[in-house]
């Protein structure tokens, strides 16, 4: 573009700048025409760039918890506790510590804890049964299958869930397969065919939390949809492309303005020196 310019500049034969073979009036009107020109033109990319500008990332409020869902956690601390008590984190931040049972400490000396324990579940709306890949074959100091075993918390848990038809969701953590009906107690094998879903590790372990806490929603009507009180709203990649572009050519346009009105000085010097 300068090199137009300047190359459209000259002198005619009697001395006078000349510009595109135009005479002195119409090359002053032609140049000056150029200067609005390029500030309409950078004006209209400046706006370009205000509406393609990458978008404020806000916070996201916390979702209101959700008081009327009672969820009963039953895992196998040899098998799962690591993980057990992250998913516990993510639920109680959700749904409170007051809606979210997991352990079973605090059975009172001289009471039945198989009555505790039914009791316990019987006053949740949902279980959560946590399967890590050493559920199923978990054993006694004896040795013997622990599932086998009619005392055992964790049988104990299911077994009054699944008889008190409330909704059991098993969850597969560290890569586990849930297990077969044949490889269960009779009184735990319609925990085969309950859906349930995974929980992968990081990083997918958020992702399936969400899928998790999702579901629950759905057993307690009205309550808000959950989100994170750190979540951010993501970036459009081609906003962000725009607005680069966009402040590239406004540079471009602004030197190029420069550079006229430089010309143009240079073209009204020339002409009060005549």
């Amino acid at each position: 573009m300068l090199t137009l310019v300047l190359s459209g500049c000259g002198v005619d034969s009697q001395g006078k700048m000349t510009f595109a073979g135009l005479g002195t009036l119409e090359a002053c009107i032609c140049l000056g025409l150029t200067v609005p020109i390029i500030a309409v033109v950078v004006i209209g990319v400046l706006w370009l760039i205000f509406k393609a500008r990458p978008k404020a990332r806000p916070k996201v409020a916390a979702a209101a918890a959700a008081p009327d869902l009672h969820i009963f956690v039953s895992y196998r601390r040899s098998d799962s506790q690591d993980v057990s008590g992250r998913i516990y984190d993510v639920l109680t931040a959700r749904f409170s510590k007051a809606c979210v049972f997991k352990d079973v400490d605090s059975i009172p000396l001289g009471r039945d804890f198989r009555k505790v324990l039914q009791q316990a579940v019987s006053r949740a709306q949902v279980v959560i049964v946590i399967i890590g890949p050493g559920w199923a074959r978990a054993k006694t100091a004896a040795g013997t299958r622990r599932l086998d075993d009619p005392n055992d918390f964790v049988r104990i848990e299911i077994e009054s869930a699944l008889q008190s038809g409330i909704p059991v969701i098993p969850v597969m953590v560290s890569h586990a397969k849930m297990a077969g009906a044949t490889d269960l107690p009779a009184s735990l094998q319609e925990l085969a065919f309950q859906n349930g879903l995974p929980v992968r590790p990081d990083p997918d372990f958020h992702r399936d939390m969400a899928r998790l806490i999702a579901a629950l929603e759905t057993i307690a009507p009205g309550a808000a949809p959950v989100e994170s009180a750190d979540a951010d709203v993501p970036q459009s990649s081609r906003g962000i492309g725009l607005w680069l572009g966009g402040c590239g050519a406004a540079v471009v346009f602004l030197i190029i303005a420069i550079i006229a009105l430089g010309v143009l000085a240079y073209i009204g010097t020339v002409m009060l020196g005549r």
